[in-house]
């Protein structure tokens, strides 16, 4: 006997409810590592703040699946070697996003030989579901103050030392703090204001990670990293490298041995104010941890990035392991610096030098 369920009533019209189901066929079996990394992603994609790293445990009955918690609701992932290979999506949350954005993120890091979708949404045609996050790259003392106070009571810090690291996704309010600090010291060196910095990375801020040193004492951002994965914009670095070098997205892959431009991390920017810069004995130990831990957990393979100072100057400095992409050590002019090159770096020389370098750092410098 079938029993008919009750036809179906949206009980809450004016609550914004947004869902989408995404399947298809992958073409290869899906790993843990992809899982947590396309969530990972796809929380920038979506524009979409975590509470928790993406998880993806394992059922050696009936597969694969994983999990990441949104600030407005999360994201599920299922997948199946048997009887066929394939995966399914369900998104669902309290905050409006875009679904052909998710569908062509989807196709393109999974690399689907077939796929469909469908959205659920449900909410009312008078609602307001608009929130476009506002990007803001100079803050006044009081924009810097009262997050901070929020952020440094909502999330203490773990350590009684005066420097302390967040991350924040591309999107989060809070990420406006990094913004202002690498506008504050891009314009000391280079003379780039609000205008130039938006024209430069306003393609690419939606989908930005942002690591940003905050002093528990000063009450101020001191220092920030900017990171960028692949999304629809492509990846800084190598749009830039595409014009002067020639590569192509295939091409750098090739001669990389990378086979997914998802385990590529793109460094945009290091950024230290000038009257904070005798503390960066300290804050490189923390933007060490802070930026591979989370690159590890995805499953990162290389770095990129653009270094505006002699051959390694700004990375040098940090020690990270960069050497000139395809080797060309010739220098191009950008964001004022006429000793630019763009870089790459593989990151298991990246994690080596991470315990390295705090090995050899002062006992006080290492965080907690």
């Amino acid at each position: 006997m079938v029993m008919a369920l009750p036809a179906y009533t949206d009980l809450a019209r004016d609550i914004l409810s947004h869902r989408l189901v995404v399947e298809g066929y992958p073409a290869k079996a899906i790993t843990d590592g992809d899982i947590k990394g396309y969530l990972s992603r796809l929380s920038e994609v979506t524009q979409m703040i975590g509470l928790l790293e993406p998880v993806a445990p394992r059922s050696d009955q009936h597969g694969r699946a994983g999990w990441i918690h949104w600030e407005t609701s999360g994201a599920h992932f299922y997948t199946w070697e048997q009887p066929l290979l394939l995966f399914s999506v369900d998104v669902y949350t309290c905050k409006q996003f875009d679904p052909k954005t998710v569908v062509d993120f989807t196709k393109t890091s999974l690399q689907t030989t077939k796929m469909t979708a469908k959205d659920f949404s449900s909410f009312s045609p008078t609602l307001k579901v608009v929130n476009q996050p506002v990007f803001k790259y100079t803050l006044s003392d009081a924009e810097q103050a009262a997050p901070i106070a929020r952020l440094l009571a909502g999330q203490p810090p773990r350590t009684i030392l005066a420097l302390v690291l967040y991350q924040f996704s591309g999107p989060d309010e809070l990420s406006n703090l990094g913004r202002h600090t690498e506008r504050e010291a891009c314009e000391e060196m280079f003379g780039n204001d609000d205008t130039w910095m938006t024209k430069l990375y306003g393609a690419y801020d939606s989908f930005c990670t942002f690591f940003i040193v905050i002093g528990q004492t000063l009450k101020r951002p001191v220092d920030l990293l900017r990171a960028t994965r692949n999304s629809p914009t492509g990846l800084m670095t190598l749009n830039n490298a595409k014009a002067r070098l020639g590569i192509s997205d295939d091409g750098f892959k090739k001669y990389y041995g990378v086979g997914d431009l998802s385990r590529v991390w793109d460094i945009n920017t290091l950024a230290i104010p000038r009257k904070y810069r005798s503390l960066a004995h300290l804050i490189d130990i923390l933007l060490y941890r802070g930026t591979h831990q989370p690159a590890h957990l995805v499953a990162a393979t290389h770095y990129v990035a653009i270094d505006h100072a002699a051959p390694g100057g700004m990375f040098k400095t940090l020690r990270f392991p960069f050497a000139p992409l395809l080797g060309d050590t010739r220098t191009l002019s950008r964001e004022g610096s006429k000793e630019s090159r763009e870089m790459c770096g593989l990151a298991v020389d990246f994690f080596s030098a991470v315990i390295r370098h705090e090995r050899e750092a002062d006992e006080m410098a290492r965080p907690i």
